[in-house]
């Protein structure tokens, strides 16, 4: 008999009957892409949703080609460094490196797992050694927060242009005064393992609307709206009619959607907290990720997660300058990235888990965690 397995994630989309009338209106409209009226009509409640003007938010097929049109649109030198966390998904580099710049990873902080912009803007000078500087990228990993003010005051004082990527980061992005967009981009992937997902498909806020219209233009073929001559060296990322119809459709019931995966995250929460387990949930968002801090026992945990039937996973790997094509990319000292890395365990975590299942995952990794601590100080 099979070993039962405890998935690492379990996407739950919206379901096909509540798509269907969505499906409809695209039958009679006859209208399946370049911006119809179902995609905005979502946009246009995304802008809603985020309290912002319609004019303040475009789509994109996903995120990682979003994060390159929005470096595009910011008419950045060629070749010049493009600062950014290690730690993160390799989408992130490969973004810059494919608008035509150069990852230069920086470490992040224990606390928040992200880049300090005033740290980073007294290591400037260090890192102009390197080359010209040509944008930041901030992360925020696993939908944790960043401050988006604090981005803007680095722009306004070091004319260095910044794109928040995050991807996680949907519903703190709706629920925390200091993620409120700002003039700085902020990128919000809609995957199909995102709270709120669609399958692939991605959003941008910014209050600067000149970027948000170049970046419109970019997604299709680099015509500006209403104009059918290319001004611009664009592609083709528009999303589709059907993408909307989901998109829509995930909208209608985005308010369940969130409270089912809070029912999850405060239960596993509880259960975390009674075993003595450091983790990244939180009250006062939710994200699509249970990761916990196992100090320097990461890779041992997963191994043995995994033989007793429970999914594990470093989402982030050894951090991105570890990765087989950075591993010649400039960078700073990443002794926090490091510790991260060896520590970070992302465990089950998905809508429809039983309290059992999640019981059942808190106490195989407090064992683990438990008897690895024994055999060190043995």
């Amino acid at each position: 008999m099979m070993k039962q397995i405890i998935p690492i994630c379990v996407p739950k989309l919206p379901l096909a009957e509540s798509i269907f009338p969505y499906l409809q209106q695209i039958d009679t409209n006859r209208w399946y892409t370049n911006y119809g009226p179902l995609v905005c009509e979502f946009l246009a409640r995304m802008a809603s949703l985020f309290n912002v003007a319609r004019t303040q938010v475009i789509s994109a097929s996903n995120g990682t080609l979003m994060l390159e049109l929005c470096l595009k649109a910011m008419n950045i030198p060629n070749h010049s460094l493009c600062i950014m966390p290690s730690w993160t998904f390799v989408a992130t580099p490969l973004a810059a490196v494919n608008a035509n710049l150069r990852p230069y990873f920086v470490d992040v902080e224990l606390d928040t797992q992200t880049i300090d912009p005033i740290k980073l803007e007294k290591s400037l000078p260090a890192i102009l050694a390197t080359g010209e500087i040509g944008a930041v990228i901030a992360v925020t990993p696993f939908g944790m927060p960043v401050n988006v003010k604090a981005w803007d005051d680095f722009t306004e004082r070091t004319g260095i242009p910044v794109i928040i990527d995050a991807a996680a980061g949907f519903d703190a992005a709706l629920q925390l005064p200091q993620m409120k967009i700002g003039k700085t981009p902020m990128m919000i992937s809609l995957h199909a393992t995102k709270v709120m997902g669609i399958g692939e498909a991605a959003i941008l806020f910014s209050q600067h609307e000149a970027l948000i219209n170049q970046i419109e233009c970019l997604t299709q073929f680099g015509f500006p709206r209403g104009v059918r001559d290319a001004e611009c060296f664009g592609t083709n990322a528009k999303i589709s009619e059907y993408v909307g119809a989901v998109g829509l459709a995930a909208l209608d019931v985005w308010q369940e959607t969130r409270k089912a995966w809070k029912t999850i995250s405060d239960y596993y929460q509880t259960c975390l907290n009674e075993a003595g387990i450091e983790h990244t949930l939180t009250h006062d968002w939710v994200s699509s990720t249970c990761n916990v801090m196992l100090p320097h026992q990461a890779n041992d945990t997963i191994l043995n997660l995994e033989a007793a039937g429970i999914m594990a996973r470093k989402w982030y790997g050894d951090g991105c300058h570890q990765q087989s094509v950075f591993k010649n990319a400039p960078y700073t000292d990443l002794n926090h990235t490091a510790f991260l890395a060896a520590s970070n365990v992302g465990l089950p975590f998905y809508i429809g888990m039983e309290k059992n299942v999640i019981e059942q995952v808190v106490e195989a990794t407090a064992g683990l965690m438990n008897s690895s601590q024994k055999k060190m100080y043995a």
